[in-house]
């Protein structure tokens, strides 16, 4: 375990929370391996490429971020569809102006 890897009690935790592993297809690659990558890139603002060969393949990390990630209000940032710009969350309630009545 490399430091700020997931403890053992950590993990615990976490996969208790997690959805099931899907029961067709090949068998996923670990998990705990997986989510310590993520976190390892989170913590350390890193290229996604220059993920250590520790955590596995760094597509792998990726996409189970990209797979995760909640889409939020506006759906992907910078998207046609979605209405705000790149980068952007979406006004919050009380930053939003009331609509005038014609």
């Amino acid at each position: 375990m490399a430091r700020g890897d997931l403890t053992g009690e950590q993990w615990v935790c976490l996969e208790a929370v997690l959805p099931p592993l899907p029961v067709m297809g090949r068998k996923p690659r670990d998990r705990r391996q997986v989510f310590d990558g993520i976190w390892w890139r989170a913590r350390t603002g890193s290229p996604w490429r220059d993920l250590p060969e520790r955590y596995g393949p760094w597509e792998t990390a990726y996409s189970a971020r990209r797979e995760d990630q909640p889409q939020g209000a506006c759906g992907r940032p910078g998207s046609k569809e979605s209405g705000c710009a790149a980068g952007t969350a979406p006004p919050s309630p009380t930053q939003q102006r009331p609509r005038r009545r014609t």
